[in-house]
């Protein structure tokens, strides 16, 4: 028989809100928002080159250990000041790093039924602990959090970010940190543990013995919804 839901710890980029970064950029198809993508406005950038680049800056800013808004100030400055100067030939010459930094702001969406989803379980289950568990980068989770309001579910003291504790998923080391705001009961597989990337749900099932849940982005917080009413959660 399987456990009863003590807590819910959902990722953030392909299940509470689309992926900021990659609907920005411009690298996946997908629900990201109404807004022009980098590859959209800047149509002479090589997608290959701008996936690497993507992809380094990614790693630079996801673990880089900040929990300051003075140090998001300056990583975001850093973010399209690399940008600028790695693809200042494709680039209009007058882009500045200041011009881009409001370019995320059409990309911070819900995913389609989650804040519906997130309410029914505040209000009809309050014995169930909300959590966060998110890769992450500090400019990119404050406008998001400023946005969409996640700490109308999520007290600051349930959130678990890559950026500030300066390691991602699927390293084991993240989820440590996840352990230290779960009560004993709550622990193990009374956790429901909610991903859009297998890696990182098959971590946290070895490392803490978590129930785990694959999340659809593309279709909703519906199979969500289902699942939970499944475990007798809704």
């Amino acid at each position: 028989m399987a456990a009863a839901v003590r807590a819910c710890v959902f990722d953030v980029g392909g299940v509470i809100a689309y992926d900021v970064w990659e609907n920005m950029i411009g690298t996946c198809e997908g629900g990201g928002g109404g807004g022009c993508s980098v590859v959209q406005r800047f149509p002479g950038i090589d997608r290959a080159e701008l996936f690497k680049w993507m992809n380094h800056e990614w790693h630079l800013f996801s673990s880089s250990g900040c929990r300051d808004d003075r140090t998001a100030d300056a990583e975001e400055l850093k973010y399209w000041t690399d940008f600028t100067t790695t693809f200042a030939k494709e680039l209009p010459v007058d882009t500045r790093p200041n011009d881009l930094m409001n370019m995320s702001e059409p990309f911070l969406r819900f995913v389609d039924g989650v804040p519906a989803l997130l309410d029914d379980l505040k209000d009809a289950r309050p014995d169930i602990l909300l959590g966060i568990c998110s890769n992450n980068v500090s400019f990119f989770w404050r406008r998001l959090n400023r946005k969409l309001q996640l700490n109308r579910w999520f007290p600051g003291e349930h959130i678990v970010l890559s950026h500030e504790v300066a390691v991602s998923k699927p390293s084991p080391a993240i989820f440590s940190h996840v352990l230290q705001f779960l009560p004993q009961p709550a622990q193990g597989p009374a956790t429901l543990f909610i991903d859009d990337r297998p890696p990182n749900l098959t971590a946290a099932q070895k490392a803490c013995n978590f129930t785990t849940f694959c999340f659809p982005t593309e279709q909703g917080a519906t199979p969500l919804r289902s699942h939970l009413h499944t475990l007798g959660v809704l």
